[in-house]
């Protein structure tokens, strides 16, 4: 699929590929910008010092690009999963019951992608805070870009647990994927937060 036919299928009147979709792939091109900026720092001389550091980072950051990836189409599953869920049969209460009970199922997978969506992008962009510190000058726009850009991910990804998580009637699991949602967003923030400060005022404020 070419961009130009990823983002057609985006403004489509089709309710997927949706937000959770776009979650995924804004971290996905995030994690991709500081693979970029980790391996054109291990390709120079005069960062020899830092080759292996650099070359992990890139390694990282490409495998959790490939996970966020995949998950682009999942989240589109997940969600259609959820509508295929409420197209089952009501008409006697056998039917209602398990009905319900595949709604109640899809709504968690539905809840449990985004989620994912949000600890990969968390851990690469742990990995691309340090490649910012640490990469080639001339790429450091595209490290802190890769950073922001995973931040905004995990945002999107957060509303679309949220909003799953309302139609959960499991409370004990409801409550388990609030508490890691809370540390997730909570982290995303605290990293996105840091590299606005290390480099906005550095790299603009001259």
């Amino acid at each position: 699929m070419t961009l130009n036919e990823l983002l057609e299928r985006f403004g489509s009147s089709s309710p997927t590929p949706g937000g959770g979709s776009a979650a995924a792939l804004a971290a996905s091109v995030g994690a991709s910008l500081d693979a970029m900026a980790a391996r054109l720092t291990a390709g120079k001389k005069r960062f020899a010092d830092r080759k292996k550091e650099m070359e992990a980072a890139a390694g990282k950051a490409s495998g959790l690009a490939s996970e966020l990836e995949r998950l682009v189409t999942e989240d589109g599953r997940a969600y259609d999963g959820v509508m295929q869920a409420f197209r089952l049969p009501k008409e006697t209460d056998e039917q209602k019951a398990e009905r319900s009970k595949a709604i109640q199922e899809a709504t968690k997978r539905a809840a449990e992608v985004p989620l994912e969506t949000m600890r990969k992008a968390v851990e690469c962009m742990e990995t691309g805070v340090a490649v910012a510190a640490r990469c080639n000058p001339n790429c450091v726009t595209d490290a802190v870009a890769g950073v922001l850009l995973m931040g905004v991910g995990v945002e999107i990804a957060k509303l679309n647990v949220c909003i799953n998580l309302d139609s959960i009637k499991d409370e004990v699991y409801a409550a388990r994927l609030r508490e890691e949602l809370a540390d997730l967003s909570a982290r995303g923030t605290e990293l996105g937060n840091a590299v606005r400060l290390a480099y906005n005022g550095g790299l603009c404020g001259k």
